[in-house]
C-alpha cells in the first residue's frame, strides 16, 4: 500500500520537475527575443519625379451643332413636269449650272400672244400720240391707249417670269443630297426637290455659352473644337444679341476653317471654351494621387539624414488633365513626388529610387 502511495507522488514530481524545465525554457527564449536588437529598415523601391508648371485658363464644355458654311432647300415656286434633269444624287454643281427645267410650252405660246398683243398695243399708242400732237384725239384716248400698253408689257413680264421660274439654276457651288425624281415626272408648286450644302472650305459651330463665360468671351477669340478624337481650333465669328429666356445662356458661332472629312453639317461636337486671366498649376501624374476618408494626397519625399523617407501632403485637386492632374497649391517644383508604388507605403516609410526601369523592376512596384 505504502509503496503505491509512494510511487504516485515520486511520478507527480517528476511531470512537475518536466514541466517548470520547459516554462523555464520558453522564458528564455522569449526574453532573449525581446532583448534582441530590432531588425534593419528596408528601403521600399519607388518611382519619383518633380511636377511642373503649366499655365490654365478658367474653361467650360458645351456640344454644339456643325453648321454649313451656306446650305439651302430646293423646292419648286412652279408646278409642271420635268423636262431636263442635270442633277444627280450627291453631285457636286457649280454656280450658275442649270439643274431643273420644268416644261413651259404653254406659257412660251401664251407670251407670244402677249408679245403680238404688245407689239399691236405699242403701235395704237404711237398713234395716237401724233395724232394727240395735232389735235386729233383727245387726251383720255391718249391715256386709255398708254394704260393698254402698260398692261400689255406686264403680261409679257408676268409670262417672262413664269418661265423662268421654271428653271433652277445653282446659286453657289455645293453638294446635292438625295432625291428621287426622274424627267417627265410632274412637280407640284412647293414640292422641295433637295438640299444643297456649299462647298467652301469651312464650317460653323454653333454652341451656347453660360453667362459666366459669356462676360470673358467674344469675337475673335478662340476655341476649341473635339469631334471624332480630332482636336480642331476655331474662332467666335458670331455672339447672339439677347441670352436664351429659358436656359439664360447665350448663343454664339464659330468658324471651323479646314475641317476634316468627318465633320459633316447637323453633326454633335464638343466646345471647349477657355476664359479668364491665365493662372499658373502644377502638374503631375494621376497615378501620384491616393485617397482617404479626409480627402486626396500624395507622399513626397523628405530627406532624413542620408536616407529619404515618404511624407503625405494634403493636396486638391484643381483639374483632371488625363493621365496628370493639377493642383493650385501644396506642392511646388523643388518637391519629390512619388508617382508609382505608393499604395505600398505610410507615413515615415523608408524610401528608394528606382534608378532603371526593367520590366522585372517595373512589375515589383505593383506587388
Amino acid at each position: 500500500m505504502w509503496k503505491k502511495i509512494v510511487g504516485s507522488i515520486a511520478l507527480i514530481l517528476i511531470v512537475l520537475g518536466i514541466g517548470g524545465v520547459i516554462a523555464w525554457l520558453k522564458y528564455r527564449s522569449v526574453m532573449a527575443a525581446i532583448n534582441m536588437p530590432p531588425p534593419a529598415e528596408t528601403a521600399t523601391t519607388v518611382k519619383m519625379e518633380h511636377p511642373i508648371v503649366r499655365s490654365f485658363q478658367s474653361q467650360s464644355t458645351a456640344i454644339g451643332t456643325v453648321i454649313a458654311s451656306r446650305s439651302l432647300t430646293l423646292q419648286m415656286e412652279m408646278d409642271g413636269t420635268i423636262i431636263e434633269l442635270n442633277l444627280r444624287p450627291g453631285q457636286k454643281v457649280k454656280a450658275g449650272d442649270k439643274l431643273i427645267e420644268l416644261d413651259s410650252s404653254i406659257e412660251a405660246a401664251q407670251l407670244l400672244a402677249a408679245k403680238a398683243n404688245r407689239d399691236s398695243t405699242l403701235s395704237n399708242y404711237r398713234r395716237n400720240k401724233e395724232a394727240a400732237q395735232q389735235r386729233a384725239v383727245s387726251e383720255l384716248e391718249l391715256d386709255q391707249s398708254e394704260a393698254q400698253l402698260a398692261i400689255a408689257e406686264a403680261q409679257v413680264k408676268e409670262l417672262e417670269a413664269r418661265i423662268a421660274k421654271k428653271v433652277i439654276y445653282a446659286p453657289f457651288d455645293a453638294i446635292a443630297g438625295v432625291f428621287d425624281f426622274q424627267p417627265g415626272q410632274y412637280i407640284s408648286q412647293g414640292q422641295t426637290i433637295t438640299a444643297l450644302v456649299g462647298t467652301d472650305p469651312y464650317l460653323f459651330v454653333d454652341f451656347m455659352m453660360p453667362a459666366d463665360v459669356a462676360d470673358e468671351l467674344f469675337v475673335g477669340d478662340q476655341v476649341v473644337v473635339m469631334m471624332h478624337k480630332s482636336t480642331i481650333d476655331a474662332t467666335v465669328v458670331a455672339v447672339d444679341s439677347a441670352a436664351d429666356r429659358a436656359t439664360r445662356n447665350l448663343r454664339a458661332r464659330c468658324r471651323v476653317d479646314n475641317p476634316p472629312k468627318a465633320m459633316q453639317p447637323n453633326d454633335s461636337a464638343r466646345v471647349v471654351m477657355s476664359y479668364g486671366p491665365k493662372m499658373d498649376l502644377t502638374v503631375f501624374p494621376a497615378t501620384a494621387v491616393r485617397r482617404s476618408p479626409n480627402g486626396s494626397y500624395v507622399f513626397t519625399v523628405v530627406q532624413d539624414e542620408n536616407q529619404q523617407r515618404a511624407r503625405d501632403t494634403p493636396i486638391e485637386i484643381v483639374r483632371s488633365l488625363g493621365d496628370s492632374v493639377a493642383v493650385a497649391s501644396g506642392i511646388t517644383t523643388n518637391d519629390l513626388v512619388i508617382t508609382d508604388g505608393s499604395f505600398k507605403l505610410r507615413e515615415g516609410m523608408l524610401v528608394h529610387e528606382l534608378s532603371e526601369v526593367t520590366p522585372a523592376a517595373e512589375a515589383s512596384l505593383r506587388k
